[in-house]
């Protein structure tokens, strides 16, 4: 494939802590610089983000700043007001989103754009946590897990959502959906585009190979994150809603079950042990990654657990605070 330029694009509000990380990892990304420029907005930032991305600027070189104050009541809102200001700054044939709490692999670039053809016009790779502790193993498999059904649906053309923090679009299919100017506000703004994208009748991929997996790090507030998904997901009418909900009532549905049926229940739960040992380990081997088998026969409790918890959250409290503001 020949060269072309790429433009990366970042949003980044008070993330100080975060973004070492990835400024680390995208100083060793191995795409010729030549082709390659950076984009960072900074969000109203209130801590040392704005000095970290003008250390790097200088340090790294083809980066472009953007400062954005609070917005005005006309402006778009959230995340979805920073990447069009990006997107409008950017020369590139290509946008690559991330955020500022990924590690990005060095092959990256390389690696999505291969997996682009005539009509593509979004490619999304894969995220995880390293499984460095119980919860971040849990959370790891339960990305991974996600994301490789995304990838067996978008095999027979079904499609899911896209992933802001690890996701390639090409400029033309951008342009094509009027940006996120035209697109109907969604607090998941990287499901809207990818939609948007898909409507405009290009094509889609869920890359599911070892040189896109990026890392992230457990969010600070988890139940707001997964509000925040929740929320978009019924806004949107996602089709991992169904999973999703499936996941919340297994357990209160299997307890009730095994009160009359305890040899039905008693299989069902070895049915889907057996299912999160044999997919991690698969999955593992594909991806050429380690550690996740280990806790794999406790993920079985976790994941209905975790998505009750999350379903009565929601329920409860729907306003979404994210980055301090409300949706």
């Amino acid at each position: 494939m020949s060269l072309t330029k790429v433009s990366i694009l970042i949003a980044a509000r008070n993330e100080e802590h975060n973004l070492p990380v990835l400024l680390a990892s995208l100083a060793q990304l191995t795409y010729p610089k030549e082709h390659l420029e950076i984009l960072i907005g900074n969000d109203a930032s209130t801590d040392n983000t704005s000095k970290l991305i003008a250390e790097f600027a200088a340090f790294f070189g083809r980066v472009k700043i953007i400062n954005l104050t609070e917005r005005k009541l006309d402006e778009l809102l959230g995340k979805t007001r920073v990447l069009e200001n990006l997107v409008r700054h950017a020369t590139g044939e290509y946008f690559f989103f991330t955020d500022a709490d990924i590690d990005l692999p060095k092959n990256w670039i390389e690696a999505m754009l291969s997996n682009f053809n005539e009509n593509t016009g979004v490619v999304v790779g894969i995220t995880s946590m390293k499984p460095k502790s119980f919860l971040t193993a849990m959370q790891g498999l339960e990305w991974l897990t996600a994301i490789h059904l995304m990838h067996l649906l978008s095999k027979i053309k079904i499609k899911s959502t896209g992933m802001g923090n690890n996701m390639a679009v090409r400029k033309e299919a951008y342009l094509a959906t009027g940006g996120y100017a035209a697109i109907p506000f969604s607090i998941v703004e990287d499901f809207a585009l990818y939609k948007a994208i898909i409507d405009q009748g290009y094509g889609f991929k869920q890359v599911f190979e070892p040189k896109v997996i990026a890392y992230t790090i457990p969010p600070e507030k988890f139940f707001e994150q997964r509000k925040r998904w929740l929320k978009g997901a019924f806004e949107s009418g996602s089709p991992l809603l169904l999973p999703a909900l499936l996941q919340a009532c297994f357990l209160p549905i299997f307890i009730i079950l095994g009160f009359w049926q305890i040899k039905i229940a008693t299989l069902i739960f070895v049915f889907f042990l057996l299912f999160h040992v044999l997919n991690t380990a698969f999955m593992e081997r594909k991806l050429k990654i380690t550690g996740y088998l280990a806790f794999s026969s406790i993920f079985v409790f976790y994941l209905p657990i975790a998505w009750l918890m999350q379903l009565v959250n929601y329920f409860l409290k729907k306003k979404v605070v994210w980055k301090n503001r409300s949706y």
